[in-house]
């Protein structure tokens, strides 16, 4: 009997090429960058071994901890024209756990850009973006992993008929598309968005503009959700301020309105107040500083609901200890509001208040090598059926990463 031939695992193979990586990026550092033709490529490669406490995200029940393997390469050829820029990425993310394979992921992304000065007053972006990817449990409204692939694919055009003003148009379509069938099916769907928008600056280093957006949701007709047709048109009317107090600190702040409509016309029309901050400063001493926030509506992922209000912000702090080791903090929290009572709790509409602490170190003795650890703790309190989707979990993460 002929015996069967061995093939490694993406977990062996990893671990047995990243010292051939290893050696290759750091002889790549020290001669010419790869080029093929007038493109740059940058491979790399990241290997992560963490433990986390509670694998299922579950109080409720008996917590499970286990370890687990993150290996993520990737690959980036780009053309670094000036007037004709172009990016094309590869970027896989591989899970695996010690105990509980249930838990294990495989995803792939792939990404596309273009960015061309078409005369020196227009411009124009297409952007292409597929993600066969997943939603862990901790963000999943049911705790479930959920897999699914989606592509965004995108064309922006910008105009400048005076110096200081600048006009914008675009048009985009969103296919998202659950695999395995059951709880998720209510939400494959397809999105068709067209936006514009003004930019035009009134101080030194500080724009006024105004964005707007209508989305056109239109989902699968052979799976709707139990309320009936979820098909739906969203409006977004958004002012705000753009800033660059400097070459390493910007910011941009809009607040705005949001009107949701739906064709079903037992479904009421909801319009609530939305906005968007992002703020980056780099200060004297190098210490980052970034703060992220905004209130969205969001189309439904917990069947029974027409939409749910997501609302939260983050602060995130870099600084370099030494010359080659760098430490950050994060805070994170947001709460997700669902519009109708609960099916499992009549009389209560669900809310989940999530929160996050992330600190870590990297270390960098090359260009081309970084090593690192990270904590996190998370905690999510749901009103939503007896508390049974509240849950607590630490993780920490030992990682190694190689690049070119």
């Amino acid at each position: 009997m002929k015996k069967a031939r061995w093939f490694p695992s993406k977990k062996q193979f990893a671990i047995i090429f990243f010292p051939v990586f290893l050696l290759f990026s750091f002889q790549i550092s020290k001669a010419a960058e790869l080029k093929l033709g007038p493109f740059e490529i940058h491979p790399y490669l990241q290997i992560s071994e963490g433990f986390e406490d509670n694998v299922f995200r579950c109080e409720a029940c008996e917590k499970e901890s286990d370890f687990f393997t993150l290996i993520t390469p990737g690959l980036q050829i780009l053309l670094p024209d000036p007037n004709h820029h172009v990016l094309l990425e590869y970027r896989g993310d591989f899970s695996y756990y010690t105990n509980f394979d249930s838990e294990n992921f495989d995803d792939n992304e792939v990404t596309g850009e273009y960015q061309g000065n078409l005369t020196p007053q227009l411009n124009i972006t297409v952007k292409d973006h597929f993600l066969d990817g997943h939603d862990g449990r901790e963000v999943t409204p049911l705790r479930e992993i959920d897999f699914y692939f989606s592509n965004r694919a995108d064309v922006e055009v910008g105009f400048t008929p005076l110096q200081g003003v600048s006009i914008q148009g675009g048009f985009g379509h969103f296919l998202l598309d659950f695999s395995g069938g059951g709880r998720n099916d209510f939400r494959d769907r397809s999105d068709l968005v067209f936006s514009g928008g003004a930019t035009v600056d009134i101080i030194s280093k500080t724009s006024a503009l105004l964005e707007y957006s209508y989305t056109k949701a239109i989902y699968n007709e052979q799976s709707q959700s139990s309320t009936g047709n979820l098909n739906n048109g969203t409006h977004r009317v958004s002012p705000g301020l753009t800033w660059t107090p400097s070459k390493n600190s910007h910011g941009k702040v809009t607040a705005g309105y949001a009107l949701k409509s739906f064709e079903d016309s037992a479904k009421d029309e909801f319009d609530t107040a939305i906005f968007s901050i992002f703020l980056e400063y780099v200060l004297p001493t190098k210490t980052k500083i970034s703060i992220r926030g905004g209130r969205e509506v969001k189309e439904p992922d917990l069947d029974g609901q027409d939409f749910y209000i997501t609302t939260g912000g983050a602060l995130d702090v870099s600084h370099p200890i030494l010359s080659v080791l760098e430490g950050s903090v994060s805070f994170s929290g947001g709460r997700e509001s669902y519009y109708r009572e609960a099916p499992l709790t009549p009389g209560r509409k669900r809310k989940d208040n999530t929160y996050r602490i992330q600190t870590g170190f990297d270390y960098t003795p090359f260009p081309w090598l970084v090593a690192g650890i990270d904590y996190s703790f998370s905690n999510t309190d749901s009103n939503w059926f007896s508390n049974q989707f509240d849950y607590i979990n630490h993780v920490v993460t030992l990682k190694v990463a190689v690049f070119n």
